[in-house]
């Protein structure tokens, strides 16, 4: 199929007429219809504009929209669309009728009759999946990262749990240890997050030290189960070369109700953040949020090792306590009073000693 030039509508009404007899979808664009569907303008109207929308079942715009290239160039050009297992051929050539430039796009999906084998078509697929695999990969941790939340998962309508997780304290380790102990206490969190869900469900690293995890398939108090479990493990876990960190998580969650994930997002956040009040804490929809968290029972395994609590506003002097006394105690921090009295709430009869800077700034009152 060459290029056409100097055509009349009724000669491409013609020629598409044709083509439809071979190719699944024939469509003809004008230079408006692919402006706004390349730039994704006004509300909904990418719908109107663009039936592949509905057939590609896609909601925002085409990000390597080829008859955008086409019109540009003015010149013929192919690619490949990957949906799901399936591999479809889109071509798309530039037209000028009656001095109009308009671009035909032609769809055929690559199946059995086609001239690909299924060895080369095996292997396609596989490449194809490569790419796409390691553009939602978080390079770090071996999670999905933000690009597929908002690509992919942000507007899916789903019944399932969803929670958002974030490590306390986190800023400090790289802060104290550098950001090698950061990156290792992410890896760390990401393998304790995969040890208590199924490979069907999903984990997000959302940015920074924010995991997002979607549990499909699960009510209300299995999904409270489930995060406490997530939040224990991640307490007990080791970061590989940094012994002295202990890691702990707050986690808010919710069981999204036919909706879409980000609507469920939103309300775990907040949950996330009233636990984030207290620290190494999970609260979902039905927890009842009290003035104290439960306690903390030691998950720290053999380690029999006496706990203490350090109180200090200054970061230096609590990891120069730490350090001198890591040997010997498991160690716990608070930057200021109301944090200690929480931690003192919290893991009640299992710190041994409590080591408090006498001379901290007051707490203002508001």
């Amino acid at each position: 199929m060459k290029n056409s030039s100097g055509m009349t509508m009724q000669q491409v009404q013609d020629k598409m007429n044709m083509l439809r007899d071979v190719f699944t979808v024939v469509r003809l664009l004008d230079v408006d219809s692919i402006a706004k569907v390349h730039s994704g303008e006004g509300p909904g109207e990418e719908k109107e504009k663009c039936s592949c929308y509905d057939y590609w079942q896609k909601k925002v715009p085409c990000k390597n929209c080829i008859s955008a290239k086409c019109l540009c160039d003015k010149t013929r050009k192919t690619k490949l669309e990957l949906i799901g297992s399936d591999v479809y051929q889109v071509t798309a050539e530039y037209l000028e009728i009656e001095g109009t430039p308009y671009v035909m796009e032609l769809i055929e999906k690559l199946d059995d009759d086609t001239l690909i084998d299924s060895d080369g078509c095996e292997r396609l697929v596989s490449k194809l999946s490569g790419y796409t695999d390691k553009l939602y990969r978080d390079a770090l941790t071996g999670a999905y990262n933000r690009r597929y939340y908002e690509d992919e998962a942000r507007k899916e309508t789903t019944c399932a749990g969803v929670a958002l997780i974030d490590l306390d304290d986190f800023k400090l380790y790289n802060d104290t240890y550098g950001h090698s102990a950061g990156d290792m206490a992410l890896i760390s969190a990401a393998d304790a997050i995969r040890k208590c869900i199924r490979k069907t469900d999903r984990l997000i690293r959302f940015g920074g030290d924010e995991f997002i995890v979607i549990i499909d398939g699960v009510s209300s108090a299995d999904l409270s189960a489930r995060l406490r479990q997530i939040q224990t493990t991640i307490h007990a876990a080791s970061v590989p070369g940094y012994s002295r960190i202990q890691m702990s998580a707050s986690i808010g969650g919710v069981v999204a109700a036919n909706e879409p994930v980000e609507n469920a997002f939103d309300r775990a956040d907040k949950l996330m953040y009233q636990a984030k009040m207290k620290k190494n804490m999970v609260i979902t929809e039905n927890d009842i949020i009290e003035d104290r968290a439960e306690p903390v029972k030691n998950c720290r395994g053999n380690d029999d090792r006496p706990q203490i609590l350090i109180v200090d506003d200054a970061p230096v002097n609590r990891e120069l306590l730490a350090d001198i006394l890591g040997d010997r105690y498991r160690i716990l921090q608070a930057s200021e009073g109301e944090e200690c009295i929480n931690m003192l709430r919290r893991y009640e009869n299992d710190i041994a000693l409590v080591l408090i800077d006498m001379i901290m700034p007051k707490k203002r009152r508001l």
